[in-house]
């Protein structure tokens, strides 16, 4: 997810886990029977929620704190379920004369080719994907136990490597996650 979305969501399960918090407190401590707590629910008056739909500006408030519900749920459940697209790189050697871009996907899709046909690993993914606002080109391997780290990183090695080169100068980075199957 980018960075908007983050900070969207972190505020929201934030704000949600306070009022949760102070609500189940505040029950707890009613329950409990704690003087002050109690004394101020046996002076709350139930005729205020009457008085207050009563009043004229009411529904303006009502009409507004729906509205801006609608609006913030439907922007939580684009934002989730957007995929972290990455646009088109340009390449190094671009100029007056043209632009040369190509697809990360493609990049990462011959990658993937490359590396599911080697005999150490048990599976092989790689996804160009817009992580927090970086664009990267994710390599994910799976290889037994039997290899160590360093082996299957020498392994990784030359494809990260020609990623590298291929896109040099534009702005993507390349991540690569070794995991090490525990022996059976």
């Amino acid at each position: 997810m980018n960075r908007g979305p983050v900070i969207v969501h972190r505020l929201t399960v934030g704000l949600f886990g306070l009022l949760f918090l102070v609500a189940g407190g505040a029950a707890l401590i009613w329950h409990t029977g704690w003087e002050p707590i109690t004394g101020w629910v046996d002076r709350l008056n139930p005729a205020w929620a009457t008085n207050l739909t009563a009043a004229s500006w009411w529904w303006a408030v009502l009409l507004g704190i729906v509205v801006v519900s609608l609006g913030w749920g439907l922007w939580l459940l684009a934002a989730a379920s957007r995929p972290g697209k990455v646009d088109d790189l340009v390449l190094a050697g671009s100029g007056a004369d043209g632009i040369m871009t190509v697809p990360p996907k493609l990049i990462a899709s011959a990658v993937a080719d490359e590396l599911s046909a080697h005999t150490m690993f048990d599976a092989a993914s790689v996804k160009a994907v817009d992580d927090r606002g970086r664009s990267l080109i994710r390599i994910e391997v799976t290889a037994p136990s039997r290899y160590s780290y360093e082996e299957v990183a020498a392994a990784l090695d030359p494809a990260v490597e020609q990623i590298r080169r291929a896109v040099d100068g534009a702005d993507i980075h390349v991540q690569a996650l070794v995991h090490l199957q525990n022996p059976s």
